[in-house]
């Protein structure tokens, strides 16, 4: 009667990857997604020169993503106090669908018919993206007319607070409501969003919700004054929190490049970082393009900043095999 041995298998040691394994599993993390561009196209984006410089460097950063097979598909979104979503049509002009935002996120209709053949759709892309800084040029212009008028067609009874409403209404950006858009998009499948915000999330759900503090008029006040800009550098509400966890579930990375256009204006950098943080992105924060698109430096300076500012979308559209790295920005 013989007694079966229990053989033991071999205990083998997992080679380590070579540099070059780990290059092309880095590089090849991008294959098979969708790159959704949402550029914010507000009046301070137009006017600041923000617009221009992203989609310069968007439509000059698309070839090399091509060629080196970083996305299979592709989708344009605009957005200012409303979402617009664009469909290329071959010869056709390029169609914009606007998806109004209220007190709700807006649905878009047809998913899957705004996603394109990421190689077939370089060309017109791209001379899309150099048409979108003129077509919102004129538009960001006539904002301000836009919403006097609107205000006086409400009626002689129109207070204060009304005609405020009605500007804003008129104005401002929805970044909450076009990351939204670009997760209800994709439908689950893994993607990479990248956003251009030129003054943050002004209008729509998940807007700001608070502003820079005033100088303290007195030593008394130092202390209050002190602890308000210490609480400007923490995340605030849950609307942003829980939108950036949804897009997580759903596997859309969001790059975040924030040039704020107007140098006056409070922009909720802390707030708007948990959108990258939460999904595996980053926020690359450009600030001075106001001050510099005013001839405030002089010397050139509004060259390095728009330098800076293209940099940044061009690292956030190749991502780390498109041998940028995280240049351009600063990076959080």
């Amino acid at each position: 009667h013989l007694t079966p041995r229990r053989l033991t298998p071999p205990r083998l040691t997992p080679p380590h990857p070579s540099a070059k394994a780990l290059e092309y599993s880095a590089s090849s993390a991008h294959a098979g997604r969708t790159l959704v561009l949402a550029l914010d196209v507000s009046s301070e984006a137009v006017a600041s020169g923000a617009l221009a410089a992203a989609c310069a460097a968007a439509a000059a950063a698309l070839p090399r993503a091509a060629a080196s097979g970083s996305y299979a598909r592709v989708a344009l979104l605009t957005f200012d106090h409303n979402v617009a979503v664009w469909r290329l049509r071959g010869a056709a002009p390029p169609l914009s669908v606007v998806l109004p935002v209220n007190k709700l996120m807006p649905t878009p209709v047809a998913a899957a018919a705004n996603l394109l053949n990421f190689t077939q759709s370089v060309a017109p892309l791209a001379a899309l993206l150099a048409r979108l800084p003129e077509m919102h040029a004129a538009a960001a212009d006539g904002s301000g007319a836009a919403a006097q008028a609107a205000a006086r067609r409400g009626g002689g009874g129109a207070g204060a607070a009304d005609e405020e409403e009605v500007e804003e209404a008129a104005s401002g950006a929805a970044l909450p409501a076009a990351v939204h858009t670009a997760m209800a998009l994709l439908e689950g499948a893994p993607g990479t969003l990248v956003v251009l915000s030129g003054s943050g999330a002004t209008a729509g759900p998940g807007k700001r919700t608070r502003e820079m503090p005033l100088p303290p008029a007195s030593a008394e006040e130092a202390a209050t004054h002190a602890a308000a800009l210490e609480r400007l550098t923490r995340p605030e509400g849950p609307l942003l929190e829980t939108l950036a966890k949804q897009c997580s579930d759903a596997q859309l990375v969001v790059e975040l490049v924030v040039a704020p256009g107007v140098a006056s204006t409070f922009c909720d950098v802390a707030s708007l970082s948990m959108l990258p943080a939460i999904t595996g992105g980053q926020l690359r924060h450009v600030p001075g393009i106001a001050e510099d698109r005013g001839g405030g430096t002089g010397g050139g300076g509004e060259e390095g900043v728009r330098a800076t500012l293209e940099a940044a979308v061009t690292a956030a559209v190749l991502g780390p095999g498109g041998g940028v790295g995280g240049e351009g920005g600063e990076a959080q």
